[in-house]
């Protein structure tokens, strides 16, 4: 298996391409990450679910919350 990526001039981080497939919303589209190999969990950016046209009001809440280098939510 291959996995394609790429580094930002700016910030040197590793990025790759994944395809989201998600058939109860309808999503099968590509979405730049960041690799975090010490996350235990993933997220999108607000700007990427809009692109997909993610619908909030179909998700589940999450109930824990997610903690990062930013704080809680």
């Amino acid at each position: 298996m291959k996995i394609r990526g790429s580094f930002t001039s700016t910030t040197k981080a590793p990025f790759v391409v994944a395809k989201i497939v998600q058939e109860p919303l309808q999503l099968n589209n590509d979405v730049r990450f960041l690799v975090d190999t010490g996350a235990s969990s993933t997220v999108i950016a607000d700007s990427d679910a809009a692109r997909l046209g993610i619908d909030y009001g179909r998700l589940e809440q999450h109930s824990q919350g997610m903690l990062g280098i930013g704080g809680s939510v």
